[in-house]
């Protein structure tokens, strides 16, 4: 059985390295698919080895951030890790998680 869970990381220093590379181990542990979305294209390479899928530049993203990430994750993300510590990128992680199920965990406070 193979399960997809669409997650993104907000920053990519070594708080969501780390959690990045517990969510692809977990993945491999029950032969499911994590998918791993970046907010940040700065250490795509690093992101990369642990697993992350998707990078995304907000500056590049042409409108706002939230609805390109609900459609990249189909419908919202089921986990949202936010671990920069800024009010209005809280939010944004908050808004694009999925409606109804997603989970939007602040660690940058």
């Amino acid at each position: 059985m193979s399960f997809q869970w669409p997650n993104l990381l907000w920053g990519l220093l070594a708080v969501p390295a780390l959690i990045g590379l517990y969510l692809w181990l977990l993945g491999r542990r029950k032969r499911s698919t994590v998918r791993l979305a970046s907010i940040s294209v700065a250490r795509e390479a690093l992101g990369r080895q642990y697993g992350m899928t998707h990078f995304v530049n907000p500056k590049e993203v042409e409108g706002d951030l939230v609805p390109y990430l609900v459609a990249l994750t189909d419908g919202g993300a089921d986990y949202s890790f936010e671990c920069v510590g800024n009010v209005d990128l809280m939010r944004q992680a908050l808004e694009c998680c999925h409606r109804g199920w997603g989970e939007s965990i602040i660690i940058g406070v």
